[in-house]
């Protein structure tokens, strides 16, 4: 059996759901990546319901998570301007926070043998839509939700493993969208410190790309209008 029939027969039963709740959820299948996503969006929020199954029919468990387009468009457009990260980098499908990010990741893949594997995977994704998707994307329903809940945490520890490896760039984008007083101070500070950095260690390319990134964030954040009145 080909790939592209296992998805057929994995995504059969939630497709029935959605059409009898009448959700509008769009259901999208990378076939570069062979990833399959189901995608609640408005023009502020993507909520995705996603999972992979490869061409060894090894199935790496499900992913729910939701990208704020506000945030995500500022952050990614200086991430690629400075080569921080490829100019491939599509934040459209990139989690804007990692908290319930992971609902079922088996360690090692889970490889699909017969119509069971299939079975359990299909009933897996409905009970996954049913009781996580949508209350999920109905509590981290605006970027003010995030902001609420990061405004006052500090340093790597404890924002790294919320907002990952470009926290320090999110939060600065947060806060200024979010209308925080704040922002000025964390910004100037944010600069700062990497060009603290940048002179302990001159020649690293890295630190330089990184200092060239946090001022040119300082740049467009402090042109840019607050979205939300907090």
């Amino acid at each position: 059996m080909e790939v592209e029939k296992i998805n057929e027969l994995v995504i059969k039963d939630i497709r029935k759901k959605i059409d009898v709740l009448k959700t509008k959820i769009l259901v999208d299948t990378d076939s570069f990546r062979l990833e399959t996503r189901f995608i609640k969006s408005n023009p502020k929020e993507i909520f995705t319901l996603g999972y992979m199954i490869d061409e060894r029919f090894t199935f790496y468990g499900f992913k729910i998570y939701v990208c704020y387009l506000d945030l995500e468009s500022i952050v990614s457009s200086i991430l690629i301007n400075n080569s921080l990260v490829g100019d491939s980098y599509n934040y459209l499908d990139k989690a804007s926070h990692k908290l319930n990010e992971l609902n079922f990741h088996p360690q090692n893949g889970f490889i699909i043998e017969n119509k069971e594997s299939i079975d359990l995977i299909s009933k897996q994704l409905v009970l996954l839509y049913e009781r996580e998707f949508l209350s999920y994307s109905a509590h981290w329903h605006c970027l003010t939700v995030l902001y609420e809940f990061i405004k006052d945490k500090e340093g790597r520890e404890e924002l790294h493993p919320i907002l990952g490896m470009f926290w320090q760039f999110k939060k600065a984008t947060i806060l200024r969208l979010c209308n925080d007083e704040s922002y000025q101070n964390y910004m100037d500070a944010f600069v700062e410190s990497r060009q603290m950095i940048l002179s302990k260690v001159p020649e690293s390319i890295d630190v330089q790309r990184y200092y060239s990134a946090a001022k040119e964030l300082k740049e467009i954040l402090d042109k840019t209008e607050p979205v939300y009145n907090i």
